[in-house]
């Protein structure tokens, strides 16, 4: 039964309360939201029509890596004198939560106003997380060792004596792909003491402000390139690469601030701090773009897209809505033809669903970029960056 293993959620920011904030980007109403399904393991989506945004399949991510190879082998928790309980655990997203963009943007964020609340309580703190992995477990002490050090307890949702805890939860109804039999019972599960709407903008500042403490200094203010040579899909082309770093060298050098590239394997202050200090983060679309979310200046954003048809009618993937719950992002796409991602791959182009479209494109190994595509690059990093520096 979901009440026995505790499905709970996290509580808002006290800001939220006063204007619930509008359905985020990209999101559902809860009617119709995707039904729970066995295909749903497999990464098969009931409605043809309705792709979803699996990037939680990226597996080069220093953390996850490091945690591939650890063994849960919890002790038993503690869950006596909570005096305040709340909830980190993403039981709406259960399905993808432990991919690298989805446990930031999808369980994270959403429920980050918790920790202002937990740290205005009396008495112990208990932070409800999940079990499977990779988790939230190795951003927790980097962002709120304050309530740690006070004797904070993290506690995996899936122990027994959590299920005589009491929680917050926020009403996850208007987050991605909320998983549809969570909803249906939320409104009945004893287990949560309140129920909150969720305040993007604000969760978003309070993971800045615990970021920004998180390090000891902000890197150097540069353009953040980003790929992943080790992945099994959506890698650049290496003569793309070249040709797309000679771009951003030449606009960096010539506004005298720093190039970096990001590949994944920083652990969780390193990355913070490379992106803290972002004048602009590009790349092709993948779940590296969440770490934009660290971002404290203003940015701009490059995302390289392509469309889901030759004619160039359907655009593919984007994650734009990112800028609307961080206000210092511009989001700027370039969308490549998906003809130039065929023929570097040597694929061939046959008629598809646009679900298998979609996912078929996401797995297609290399990235190439034309000399039209650079160029455009090229022009909107330069036009950006001159509009956010006056």
């Amino acid at each position: 039964m979901i009440l026995q293993i505790l499905v709970l959620s996290g509580i808002l920011l006290a800001e939220s309360l006063v204007s619930p904030p509008p359905l985020r980007p990209g999101s559902a109403p809860t009617a119709v939201l995707r039904q729970d399904d066995p295909a749903a393991d497999w990464g098969v989506d009931e409605e043809d029509d309705l792709p979803t945004d699996d990037d939680d399949e990226d597996d080069v991510y220093q953390e996850d890596i490091a945690i591939s190879h650890a063994r849960l082998g919890r002790q038993e928790a503690d869950c006596g004198g909570c005096a305040f309980t709340i909830d980190l655990s993403c039981p709406h997203h259960f399905e993808k939560r432990s991919g690298y963009w989805h446990r930031l943007a999808d369980c994270l964020v959403p429920s980050y106003g918790l920790l202002d609340m937990a740290r205005k309580a009396e008495g112990t703190v208990c932070i409800l997380t999940y079990s499977n992995l990779p988790s939230l477990n190795l951003f927790l002490p980097v962002l709120i060792p304050d309530l740690l050090e006070k004797g904070a307890r993290i506690i995996d949702y899936a122990e027994p004596c959590a299920s005589s805890l009491t929680a917050h939860a926020v009403d996850p109804s208007v987050t991605d792909q909320v998983e549809k039999h969570y909803m249906d019972e939320f409104p009945r599960l004893q287990n949560i003491t309140g129920r909150y709407p969720i305040d993007w903008t604000a969760n978003v500042r309070a993971l800045q402000r615990d970021a920004v403490k998180a390090v000891s200094s902000p890197g150097n203010t540069q353009l953040v390139l980003l790929d992943r040579p080790h992945s099994v899909s959506r890698v650049l082309a290496p003569k793309a690469k070249a040709s797309l770093a000679g771009v951003l060298k030449g606009i960096a050098g010539a506004g005298q601030i720093g190039y970096a590239n990001y590949d994944g394997s920083m652990n969780v202050p390193d990355t913070i701090r490379l992106f803290m200090n972002a004048a602009g983060i590009i790349g092709y679309h993948g779940a590296a773009f969440v770490n934009a979310l660290f971002t404290t200046r203003p940015s701009c954003v490059m995302e390289i897209t392509t469309y889901n048809d030759q004619a160039g009618t359907v655009e593919w993937r984007t994650n734009e809505w990112l800028a609307k719950e961080h206000v210092l992002l511009s989001w700027h796409k370039v969308h490549i033809q998906l003809q130039t991602l065929v023929d570097i791959n040597e694929a061939k182009l046959v008629d598809q669903t646009l679900t298998k479209r979609n996912k078929w494109i996401k797995n297609l190994r290399y990235v190439n970029l034309l000399g039209s595509d650079l160029a455009a690059v090229d022009e909107g990093l330069k036009k950006c960056l001159t509009g956010i520096n006056r």
